[in-house]
């Protein structure tokens, strides 16, 4: 974040380095700027985007998947 402040690296490059996403990098950048302001930017540390919380799929359903997704002709 810091780089990209300074002008050093380009949004497009910093998002690639740090695996983001266009939007969740302009939240971080904006979190960053607040810490910046309060001249916190040294201990500054992402918080985090809430990440997967869907249940994983079933033993069942996977095998009928892999069962489908195997068929000749293919099933839809």
């Amino acid at each position: 974040m810091a780089r990209f402040r300074k002008e050093l690296i380009s949004a497009p490059d910093a998002q690639a380095e740090l695996s983001l996403s266009r939007s969740r990098f302009y939240v971080l950048y904006s979190d960053y700027l607040k810490a910046c302001a309060q001249r916190n930017q040294r201990s500054w540390a992402p918080g985090g985007s809430g990440g997967n919380h869907r249940p994983a799929w079933s033993d069942e359903v996977c095998q009928l998947l892999t069962k489908l997704l195997q068929a000749r002709p293919p099933t839809s």
